[in-house]
């Protein structure tokens, strides 16, 4: 009688695992084909995400294009400020040397003046 009762409860707990197996492989599908939609689904995701990235990288090439014409074109600007600058500058130095040499001349004239009253002072003595 042990032997029938043991013997039953090993095909109960049998039937028990068998019908837990079942159910596990029943979830192992369903999950397998969760992964399958999931891998779609981030599969979609990353062509988005690539395109997307695409489109900025050519955005920024474009704005960072426009931004080097700009620096272009304030350098092109720039040099030619500083070539007037430059100009204004020698024509203010050569004044100022033309300035300068008058002055002396004028000096030198005032002092041959001097020189000569002085000289024709000291004759009558």
């Amino acid at each position: 009688m042990a032997a029938v009762a043991m013997a039953e409860t090993m095909e109960a707990r049998v039937a028990r695992l068998e019908s837990d197996v079942a159910h596990i492989r029943s979830d192992v599908g369903e999950l397998k084909v969760d992964l399958k939609d999931m891998r779609k689904d981030v599969g979609g995701l990353c062509d988005e995400m690539h395109k997307g990235i695409g489109a900025l990288r050519d955005d920024l090439r474009k704005e960072v294009s426009g931004v080097h014409e700009k620096i272009g074109g304030l350098r092109d600007d720039m040099h030619k400020e500083l070539g007037a600058v430059n100009e204004t500058i020698g024509s203010l130095r050569d004044d100022m040397r033309r300035s300068v040499l008058e002055t002396r001349i004028w000096m030198l004239l005032i002092g041959g003046g001097l020189l000569g009253t002085l000289a024709h002072a000291l004759h009558w003595l």
